[in-house]
């Protein structure tokens, strides 16, 4: 049950971060385009249909890499009643229902070693 209600936290977490990067995003792309008003960037931006369109194409894709990345060694912090932390080359700090020790696991087959 923890792992549900933390998948879901971390769900609204990427979706307020998805908001906030594409938002920075357009701006950016909004600005270079009145550096060149010539260019397709600005004739798209000043259409309304595409307009909206880039803007949720823009969301949903930041959306996905962010849900991607949670699930990447580098993002991946455990979900409910584990611990992750990635140390690097593949090796992590494990701890399973907040015990008092953690173990290192190496992130390939056959291979843990217990602390």
């Amino acid at each position: 049950m923890d792992a549900i209600i933390h998948l879901f936290l971390q769900i609204i977490k990427i979706t307020i971060l998805a908001i906030v990067y594409s938002f920075v995003i357009i701006k950016s792309l909004e600005f270079l385009s009145k550096k060149k008003p010539q260019s397709r960037l600005f004739l798209y931006l000043n259409n309304n249909v595409i307009n909206r369109a880039l803007r949720s194409l823009i969301g949903i894709l930041v959306f996905i890499g962010l849900f991607a990345w949670m699930f990447s060694f580098w993002g991946n912090h455990g979900l409910g009643d584990s611990a992750r932390i990635p140390v690097g080359n593949k090796i992590a700090v494990q701890n399973i229902n907040w015990t008092e020790y953690a173990y290192i696991k190496i992130e390939q087959p056959n291979k843990s070693v217990n602390i």
